[in-house]
């Protein structure tokens, strides 16, 4: 009779805030309406590059960090789509 090992939580996490998730889909829906999304019209896209493309070519501004992000991990150069990345 030993001690029962504790095993790792394994749900996904938004890399940006390190909020937990049930799944990846929710994940991803997460992303998508809080780190993703446009600041001047309702668009939400999948990815960073993606709202950094959006953004630059369609508004004209230029968007440097995710947002919302913690502070050290709103780089655009990181492309994170879910868990993926």
């Amino acid at each position: 009779m030993g001690k029962k090992k504790k095993q790792q939580d394994k749900r996904p996490w938004c890399y940006y805030c390190e909020r937990i998730f049930l799944d990846e889909a929710q994940l991803v829906q997460h992303q998508r309406s809080k780190h993703f999304k446009c600041p001047e019209c309702p668009k939400k896209l999948n990815t960073a590059q993606g709202l950094w493309t959006h953004c630059n070519q369609v508004h004209k501004i230029s968007i440097t960090e995710v947002p919302y992000a913690q502070e050290g991990r709103g780089g655009m150069d990181i492309e994170i789509f879910g868990m993926a990345g």
